[in-house]
């Protein structure tokens, strides 16, 4: 009388996996995007309201652009040509989407008024414009987060087969808990970042997340099991 050997349940490997959360991410990315510019707008609006900020009207929205494009230019013009090119071709793009539809025009935004409905309006297209430098920062800081989640991944192989080599135990556990932080790494900055009602150098924002994302993805790498 033969027993029967229990079945090992095989699971997809790990480039598999890893390109299963790519797949997804752009979905997750997409809808980021628009809740972030969404909230950026209300919460400049409530500001302006409420009279949250020091500067008037649409005056501190207009200062927080003036400040958020000049990091743009000095911190990126040694990387790309124009890196306000790049915010200007995005904010026009958002802006004929969002308010030529209305009827608004770009000339709102040579005069800041104080008071009144127009200091909302050019206070949404001003934010509008801040969300799309601070988009462009982030384009340009993909390089980062590839570099570093490439050298994650080559050293999280490395660690993987040391440890199959010695013999250590594997523990499904941990992989699974581990590789649920690389795609909030990813997109957790850009929303925060896009969100701030307040200018921060992105350095503050970026290179912290651009750090744990390469952890999350060494932990997935070195913690993969292939049978559970």
């Amino acid at each position: 009388m033969s027993t029967a050997r229990p079945q090992t349940a095989k699971r997809p490997g790990l480039i598999v996996s890893l390109i299963g959360g790519v797949i997804r991410l752009p979905t997750v990315l997409i809808l980021t995007l628009v809740a972030s510019l969404l909230l950026s707008i209300l919460t400049e609006l409530l500001g302006i309201a409420f009279e949250w900020w020091d500067e008037p009207g649409a005056t501190h929205s207009v200062s927080m652009l003036a400040t958020e494009l000049g990091w743009l230019h000095r911190d990126f013009q040694d990387a790309v040509g124009d890196p306000a090119g790049l915010a200007k071709a995005i904010a026009g793009s958002l802006h004929r989407g969002l308010f030529y539809w209305n009827g608004v025009d770009h000339g709102a935004v040579s005069e800041v008024p104080t008071q009144g409905i127009s200091a909302y309006l050019v206070a949404a297209i001003v934010v509008v414009q801040i969300f799309a430098a601070r988009l462009s920062v982030m384009v340009l800081s993909l390089p980062a987060f590839a570099v570093f989640a490439l050298v994650a991944f080559v050293d999280g192989l490395v660690a993987r087969q040391l440890r199959r080599w010695g013999g250590a135990n594997e523990k499904a556990f941990v992989y699974h808990h581990v590789k649920r932080w690389v795609n909030p790494m990813l997109v957790l900055p850009i929303a925060i970042y896009l969100s701030l009602p307040v200018s921060v150098h992105p350095n503050f924002i970026v290179m912290p997340f651009v750090l744990i994302f390469a952890l999350a993805i060494w932990g997935t790498t070195a913690t993969f099991k292939q049978h559970l």
